[in-house]
């Protein structure tokens, strides 16, 4: 009888750390508070292309701002963000056009944020004035392929950024002087049409390397960078049908990033792991999500692995998927925000440790999703 109480009470013990894996477990999923908007003044909102929106801290106090382009308008709009999170009204530069991708960096050392502005008909180059308002210094032509992106990060590691852009004959780079000037630089030969650029790690060689959609052959093309503002194709991986948008990160923990994609009309997202420099697994689909056109990756449940954010138009949804440290997601969480959500937008908005979410769409309004994940 005693004997048969020991094999009882073990079973109640496992059961009982059971239920405490269980109740860790549910504790530790990614968790958000319900939206809060802020008007952007904007009627259609940042529009259709990858890179759209971004954040960057404008007035050097900390704090993550957001930078927006204004496809039915015709300039750039600024949001100061107020130290909690909440985001001032737009401060709008005029730039005389339409306007369809921003990128963010200090092009000419002076410690404050400047801009690149991409059109489909020129590229622009605004020097920050350290408040949200920007100074126009230069314009040059750069016709659109596939989507606008302005695209802004080091290619051939002097120190000093430079601005990747999709042009008709393949990748164009603009190499950054460190004075606010650009001179044009190589253009790496991709004849496709193409709608987005991921930078990422693809080889472990200290340069950084792209990936592409080429929409004519629905596939992610990854190039190395060879230090010098040109790329080479060393791979490519299967998308969905019209990806809109890529994102790279290390999902499943081998040191090389891998790729999801946002495949806008077969109402997927297309996830490609690496295996190894150079060689990647099948792809895996996942489906039912509600037009997607934007994708980012980020550690929202604090685990060390990246989860991704996909917006869906056509749903006025986030969807959130978390990663279980190999590559594999769950979910998604779908989050209601502002109408037909474009480019989302991950950063620390409220300075708790946590990366947040904001968006913008076609309502006029930039949604906040702050991070309430344990």
């Amino acid at each position: 009888m005693k004997k048969h109480t020991n094999a009882k009470e073990r079973l109640m013990a496992l059961l009982g750390l059971v239920g405490l894996a269980l109740s860790a477990t549910a504790q530790a999923a990614i968790q958000f508070a319900p939206m809060v908007n802020y008007p952007t003044g904007s009627a259609g909102g940042p529009g259709p292309a990858a890179e759209a929106m971004v954040q960057v801290d404008l007035d050097n106090d900390g704090d993550a701002d957001i930078v927006m382009a204004d496809w039915w308008g015709t300039g750039i709009r600024a949001m100061l963000n107020n130290g909690g999170g909440g985001f001032g009204p737009a401060i709008v530069t005029n730039l005389l056009t339409s306007t369809g991708s921003v990128g963010a960096g200090d092009f000419d050392g002076d410690g404050k944020a400047d801009i690149a502005v991409a059109t489909g008909m020129q590229l622009i180059i605004l020097r920050g004035n350290g408040d949200g308002t920007f100074t126009e210094l230069s314009r040059r032509t750069l016709m659109v392929s596939g989507q606008v992106q302005a695209y802004v990060f080091d290619t051939n590691n002097d120190g000093r950024l430079d601005i990747v852009a999709p042009t008709p004959g393949g990748v164009k780079t603009f190499l950054g002087q460190g004075n606010g000037d650009f001179v044009d630089g190589p253009t790496s030969p991709v004849y496709t049409i193409i709608s987005s650029t991921a930078r990422g790690n693809f080889n472990n060689d200290g340069i950084v390397d792209i990936a592409i959609i080429d929409d004519v052959a629905q596939r992610a093309i990854i190039m190395r960078g060879n230090g010098d503002g040109s790329f080479t194709e060393m791979a490519t991986a299967f998308l969905g049908f019209i990806a809109e948008d890529i994102a790279a990160g290390d999902l499943n923990g081998d040191g090389i990033d891998d790729l999801a994609s946002a495949d806008s009309f077969s109402f997927s997202m297309s996830v490609v792991l690496s295996s190894g420099v150079g060689n990647y697994q099948p792809t895996k689909r996942y489906f039912g999500i509600g037009g997607p056109v934007g994708i980012r990756m980020a550690d929202f449940d604090g685990d060390g692995d990246p989860d991704i954010v996909v917006s869906a138009v056509v749903t006025s949804k986030l969807a959130v998927y978390t990663n279980n440290g190999s590559g594999t997601l769950s979910g998604p969480q779908n989050l209601s925000v502002t109408n037909q959500p474009q480019t989302p937008v991950v950063a620390d908005y409220n300075r708790d440790g946590k990366p947040d979410i904001a968006v913008a769409g076609a309502g006029g309004q930039l949604s906040v999703l702050r991070n309430t994940s344990p």
